[in-house]
């Protein structure tokens, strides 16, 4: 008798890679005979996603030269087949080239913006939720100075902020903060649905400690983000990590209309720090210290904003050097 497992049909090929090798009979490894070997081939049904042949191919081509932390080799891909690549692998493209290309020289990451900048305009358009964080979070990594890229970004956003998660909202914050952009016609949709996500409890610690860490460094005094923000942490103190809470007390620190909403926060965030004092980061530890130091001495305003802005100018322009350690030094990474 055979075993069971022998008898069961073969599974279907899914893949474009898999098709093109089906189909020849031999392994197929380039992505132009994937491509070309996939598109001859018929598609069965049921095809996954329904995506056109020869695009999972690609889109797994991107990620293999990402897991090698080959930039070139996913620039290439784009390059050469910039028209075939639906708008999730521009997404994922321009994301992992940022994580690669992140700590490179300038010049570096200015060539791998180029190569991706065409595509990437086209495909903004068709970008989502998540391919839309996976994107600002891209070009604030990268440092990207090109309005037009940015301005077509934060407006394609603007449209679709009702379907935004909440961490979506913070990464959007926080590269607003990151790349310096108070203007931005965006970051007032954002400060509403901010509040309203806030007012419903649907932000999570980490994303109320980058929020406000982000309006904070764009000095954004927007009252309504503050206090709902002030709420949801008051409720939701113990819960902060270390760097949380450093953000949270700096934020909240320079914030200039001191009012009721400091000693409340303040007690619940001190007992918070005192649970772990003996496991908070030299970093933390210090940026928690400061932040109660400050808040002792009861500066007025304006004073407490130049101290602000010239700790921010020793810390990197930004109060605390937010990294976004707790996502492992890259801020919101958001993978598709």
């Amino acid at each position: 008798l055979k075993p069971f497992w022998l008898k069961l049909p073969p599974r279907p090929p899914c893949s474009p890679v898999t098709m093109a090798a089906a189909a020849t009979g031999r392994r197929v490894t380039s992505v132009a005979a994937a491509a070309a070997a996939a598109s001859a081939t018929p598609r069965p049904a049921g095809w996954p996603g329904g995506a056109p042949p020869g695009r999972r191919a690609l889109q797994n081509l991107i990620l293999q030269a990402a897991s090698r932390r080959d930039a070139e080799g996913i620039l290439a891909v784009v390059r050469e087949h910039g028209e075939v690549l639906g708008p999730v692998s521009i997404a994922t493209a321009l994301h992992r080239v940022a994580k690669v290309l992140r700590y490179s020289p300038e010049d570096v990451r200015r060539r791998g913006l180029a190569a991706l900048r065409r595509p990437l305009l086209a495909a903004l358009p068709e970008l989502r939720a998540q391919g839309l964080a996976n994107g600002v979070w891209a070009l604030a990594t990268l440092h990207c100075e090109d309005e037009e890229l940015l301005t077509s970004l934060c407006t394609t956003a603007s449209a679709q902020l009702a379907s935004l998660q909440g961490k979506h909202l913070s990464n959007f914050a926080w590269a607003l903060a990151t790349l310096r952009r108070s203007s931005e016609s965006l970051l007032a949709g954002l400060s509403t649905e901010i509040s309203r996500r806030a007012q419903a409890s649907c932000l999570t610690p980490q994303s109320l400690s980058n929020i406000i860490w982000s309006y904070a460094t764009l000095y954004e005094w927007d009252p309504k983000v503050f206090e709902s923000v002030y709420r949801c942490s008051l409720a939701a103190a113990r819960e902060f990590n270390p760097r949380d809470l450093a953000n949270t007390l700096w934020a909240f620190t320079v914030y200039p209309e001191r009012g009721a909403l400091h000693a409340p926060l303040f007690i619940a965030l001190a007992s918070a720090s005192c649970d772990r004092a003996a496991s908070l980061p030299p970093q933390d530890l210090t940026s928690i210290v400061w932040a109660f130091a400050e808040e002792r001495q009861g500066l007025p305003g304006g004073r407490r904003q130049r101290r602000a802005r010239s700790a921010g100018a020793a810390c990197g322009g930004g109060g605390f050097d937010f990294a976004g350690a707790t996502c492992g030094g890259e801020g919101f990474e958001l993978v598709e």
